[in-house]
């Protein structure tokens, strides 16, 4: 059994009947993830800034789903 319990700085202004509360139970343990590797994943490139400029170095992140909706390495 979990609680959690969650406010802003300006939540605590009014006073902790005015936090969020809620218990979560957590019920025995999932079966291990079974890592799969997809043959074609999705990858996307986003640049900073939200455009590449030639000439201008850049951060860029780059994102890798398969086809099962789930991140891949």
């Amino acid at each position: 059994m979990y609680h959690l319990r969650a406010s802003t700085n300006w939540m605590r202004n009014a006073g902790p009947e005015y936090f969020y509360n809620q218990r979560i139970q957590v019920d025995g343990m999932q079966d291990p993830v079974q890592q799969s590797v997809s043959l074609n994943p999705d990858v996307q490139f986003f640049a900073e800034g939200g455009s590449l400029v030639n000439g201008i170095r850049s951060k860029i992140a780059v994102k890798a789903r398969g086809t099962n909706g789930l991140g891949e390495d």
